[in-house]
């Protein structure tokens, strides 16, 4: 009987080039062993989920202002959680602002929510009554429009062309261009209560009038 034809070895391949593998020499294996080199694949990289999105934090930023004023005035103690909740569900069912709520409930006096307005938009809160109004500063804004703006300067830096004046709504910017490009003057808006800029405005720019013709009456 024959004897079986002796099969050689396989030599191992690499998959990439097809040219047989080097043995490669194993530390721990006496030199007379071999182990020939294997090629395995590559894990898959490890998946991170993307970061939010801009526009989905900014929804949540703007959410979390949305009633930012109340948290102010919880903040305060000037409001519980409790009223500040009831106050944004009315809010949400009549389509008011908080701010026509609080006013028409007088919920809060006029200068605790003109202070809180004014921490809430990070805006210089000034009381004129405690403050004053400069006759420099006054002369430089026509009655008129410190009527039409409810805008009243009370301190005027000549030097630094800066006139500073209080206003009902100091995000106006429209209201804070004219005044700039009026009087020549950067404009710097503050916070003041609403009844205190209508009372001044009043009471200055009639002092104002009655001075000017008290002393065109000494010039006679």
């Amino acid at each position: 009987m024959t004897e079986p034809a002796q099969v050689p070895p396989i030599q191992p391949v690499s998959a990439n080039s097809g040219q047989p593998l080097k043995p490669v020499q194993h530390p721990e294996i006496p030199s007379n062993q071999v182990v020939a080199q294997s090629v395995l694949p590559t894990a898959p990289p490890s998946f991170s989920p993307p970061p939010s999105s801009n526009s989905a934090q900014s929804a949540t930023v703007k959410n979390q202002k949305s009633n930012s004023i109340l948290e102010v005035l919880v903040a305060q103690q000037h409001l519980t959680q409790e009223e500040a909740n009831n106050l944004s569900v009315e809010q949400l069912t009549t389509g008011k602002t908080v701010e026509e709520i609080i006013k028409e409930k007088k919920i809060v006096s006029e200068e605790v929510l003109t202070r809180a307005k004014a921490d809430f938009y990070n805006i210089p809160f000034i009381k004129i009554s405690e403050t004053g109004v400069s006759p420099e500063a006054l002369n430089t804004l026509p009655e008129s429009v410190a009527r039409r703006y409810q805008m009243l300067p009370f301190l005027v830096n000549e030097e630094d062309k800066i006139l500073k004046v209080v206003m009902q709504n100091p995000l106006d910017v429209t209201a804070v261009d004219f005044a700039q490009q009026k009087t020549g003057f950067r404009v710097e808006a503050h916070y003041a209560m609403p009844s205190e800029i209508e009372q001044k405005i009043a009471e200055r720019y009639a002092q104002k009038f009655i001075w000017r013709g008290y002393q065109g009456f000494g010039r006679v």
